[in-house]
């Protein structure tokens, strides 16, 4: 399995410039259950065959990594960052207005952490 997992990223990245390697390989192995159980297939070497064969199948796999997490909590210097500077900002801001609610949103992540 490791030499199909391994020859699928390498085929993938020539094929269509995509590093697959970035991910972590439970996440692969899940999104490549997922795609074979959907075309019918039950072997990894066959399905390797299937996309080597089917260059609409290999588009599909690369949908199916679409990553719906951030960085954005997984950063210690950002929240370095909101401790020193912006919390306390925020805090004396609301401290002046009276105000008990701070709302602040995202659109650079994910899900508008």
């Amino acid at each position: 399995m490791e030499n199909t997992l391994s020859d699928i990223v390498a085929f993938i990245k020539l094929s269509k410039g995509y590093d697959l390697g970035r991910y972590d390989k439970g996440f692969l192995v899940h999104n490549l259950n997922n795609r074979m159980a959907k075309a019918g297939i039950r072997s990894l070497n066959r399905y390797f065959r299937f996309l080597r064969e089917h260059t609409e199948e290999t588009d599909k796999l690369l949908r199916s990594f679409h990553v719906t997490y951030s960085e954005f909590f997984r950063d210690p210097v950002v929240f370095s960052i909101l401790w020193k500077w912006v919390l306390p900002s925020f805090l004396l801001r609301q401290e002046n207005t009276g105000k008990t609610e701070i709302r602040v949103w995202s659109a650079a992540t994910a899900a508008g952490q």
